[in-house]
């Protein structure tokens, strides 16, 4: 029926659209109801995502999953949370509607995206549980003819696929093992059948019966039927001893012989599986008081090895977050929900976990806020945006730079800096909402572990910031040195000091980095490695202003070499004048402002030997081959 209205409905849609002359491409090639061979699943194709048609509907195919879902390959966890699911909807649909469903089967069985296990479909073939007959068996559809009791043996549309069907349901007494007579009726046995059977093939890939699916004959179930056999086909390397007990006996041909569903629930097969008892408690996780659920959430903690990782995000995370309203409990089940988070992929982060997430990272304090602050630059990676980030994390961030508890601020800057390096939040954002904060907070601060931390902060915002904004931050570090020389204090200011001079450029380097770092090399109270530190940096100032600036300056005037003086036999013109050191600052400023002397001409050092003291003896200094002087010669000769 479904199938039907779906079809009418775009039919309709398609005949509104050729009335307005639109075209319709695909209107003849759909025109006929696309349904498959059995129709017991169509009750099922919307819940679990059938392909859909050029119009955008679904088509009711089955028979591929959706792309996202095209390589999904479930855990042996969630076959058997899945299957014990199931056995409820079973078990619910035996002992409170009284209906034997008949039809049960892969078809029918929808996962949600929550990771529930429904029962979707397929309630066409259901009967009471307490009818009796051969009016309960399917028809022979080998035949194009009617039977000995008048029933049609023509194919009908609405056969379930016999892979998953009762041998009773088909058979009739004969299916039976043995043959016996009294199992002709439709029972819950029928379907736990179909369970089991379905049950082995999610575990293994292969069906319990070996049917394909376009069989739909009488002759080839019986042979299908005839060829299992419960000794060796529940064996293999994907089915465990305690597995294949479990599928043998939920099959047995003797329907008397299998559980109800709630018993094979509750085999040990499932009931020895911790992590399986696990997730069947955090079904119930809401329905327990607070003391229980505490008590709960603190037995799982380093358990997590019991859950693989899809298991974790979808079936243990959605009733912690649920729990995140209970504010007893936000201090124990936060951290396990953040552990959680960092195995989620970022769009499942930021569309489900986050909105659960934003009302805490609204109005957390104390030690909730700073469970949240440890966590914050892993949120950065988790969101898909920065936009996002800024919106629904970054307030609780600020929020914490302001709290009054000095290790919130201090985890609260480390943060901050961490994602100013990763470049997770805009440089706008940065330079508007962040750096004037910290510097507030760098200021007033009266722990040196908050100020070193805020310094740190500046520093690594600094390639982002205006020229306005890198003169406020060095205004800060001012303020900050007048107060405060310690050593800590002194090597954030010295970084602070180059960033600032790395994003201004070789003119701020001079004019504003330099003059606050020079200093700090005569600041009392480093040691030699700290000195070393501030002194490698300035070089590095001074080695940026040199590249920076040379390239565009004029070449100056070569110096003059002097002209050698003839030697005297006494006096100051016995001498040479000995030529400046290249480098020296003194030297090049004289060669710029005067004029090359001229040569001296013999009158003229005759002149200046006779001013000379006879007496006056200059000898080298020690060191140079010569005799050493006395002190008092020394001073005379000067």
């Amino acid at each position: 029926k479904g199938a039907n209205l779906a079809e009418k409905r775009r039919a309709a849609r398609r005949s509104l659209r050729a009335k307005s002359g639109k075209r319709a491409s695909s209107s003849s090639s759909s025109s006929k109801p696309k349904t498959r061979g059995g129709g017991g699943g169509g009750g099922g194709a919307a819940a679990r995502g059938g392909d859909t048609d050029s119009d955008g509907d679904s088509d009711g195919d089955t028979s591929r999953p959706p792309a996202h879902l095209a390589d999904l390959r479930l855990s042996k966890l969630e076959i058997k949370h899945g299957t014990l699911q199931l056995a409820e909807g079973l078990r619910f649909l035996h002992e409170g509607a009284k209906l034997v469903h008949r039809a049960f089967g892969a078809d029918v069985a929808a996962l949600t995206a929550e990771g529930q296990w429904k029962i979707a479909g397929g309630f066409g073939h259901a009967l009471p549980a307490d009818g009796n007959g051969d009016g309960m068996l399917y028809p022979d559809t080998s035949r194009p003819a009617l039977g000995a009791n008048g029933i049609p043996l023509d194919p009908l549309p609405l056969t379930p696929r016999l892979a998953y069907v009762a041998p009773e349901l088909i058979l009739g007494a004969r299916g039976s093992r043995g043959g016996g007579g009294g199992h002709s009726a439709a029972t819950p046995a029928a379907d736990v059948f179909s369970l089991g059977a379905l049950h082995y093939e999610l575990l293994t890939g292969k069906k319990w019966l070996e049917i394909p699916d376009q069989a739909q004959t009488v002759g080839e179930y019986e042979g299908a039927v005839a060829k299992t056999s419960a000794a060796s086909h529940g064996n293999g390397a994907a089915v465990d001893a305690a597995a294949a007990a479990a599928v043998r006996a939920a099959t047995a041909r003797d329907p008397s012989l299998r559980p109800g569903a709630g018993a094979f629930a509750a085999s040990q097969y499932f009931a020895n599986d911790p992590g399986l008892a696990a997730l069947a408690q955090l079904d119930r996780f809401l329905e327990l008081d607070v003391l229980a659920r505490a008590a709960f959430l603190q037995s799982l903690q380093g358990r997590w090895d019991l859950f693989d990782s899809r298991v974790l995000v979808t079936r243990v995370l959605p009733p912690l977050l649920v729990e995140l309203r209970t504010p007893q409990l936000q201090p124990l089940v936060l951290p396990i929900i953040l552990q959680l988070c960092e195995r989620q992929t970022p769009g499942d982060f930021t569309n489900y976990t986050l909105p659960y997430l934003a009302p805490l990272l609204e109005s957390a304090s104390g030690a909730t806020l700073g469970t949240v602050l440890r966590h914050a630059s892993a949120f950065a990676g988790k969101v898909t945006s920065a936009a996002e980030f800024e919106a629904r994390v970054l307030p609780a961030v600020l929020r914490g730079v302001d709290a009054p508890e000095v290790m919130i601020q201090e985890e609260a800057l480390r943060q901050i800096a961490r994602v100013a390096g990763a470049g997770s939040v805009s440089a706008e954002t940065m330079r508007e909402r962040v750096v004037p904060r910290v510097r507030a907070v760098a200021t007033r601060a009266t722990a040196a572990a908050v100020r070193v931390n805020a310094l740190v902060v500046l520093g690594k915002t600094a390639p982002g910031c205006r020229p306005e904004d890198l003169d406020a931050t060095l205004a800060t570090l001012r303020a900050i040195l007048e107060v405060d020389r310690s050593a800590a204090t002194l090597m954030c200011a010295i970084g602070v000091a180059d960033a600032v001079g790395r994003a201004g450029g070789g003119l701020a380097t001079a004019t504003r980095a330099l003059p606050l770092a020079a200093p700090l090399l005569a600041a009392p109270g480093l040691n030699k490695r700290q000195l070393a530190t501030i002194l490698r940096v300035v070089r590095g100032m001074v080695d940026r202003v040199e590249a920076e600036r040379m390239p565009d300056l004029p070449e100056g005037p070569p110096p003059t070499p002097p002209t050698p003086a003839p030697r005297a036999k006494a006096g100051l013109g016995s001498g040479t004048t000995a030529a400046a050191p290249n480098g020296d600052p003194f030297a090049a400023s004289a060669s710029v402002a005067a004029p090359p002397p001229a040569a001296a001409s013999p009158g003229s050092l005759k002149r200046l030997s006779s001013i000379a003291s006879p007496e006056l003896k200059l000898a080298p200094p020690p060191g140079f081959g010569g005799a050493r002087v006395d002190s008092s010669d020394q001073l005379a000769a000067t």
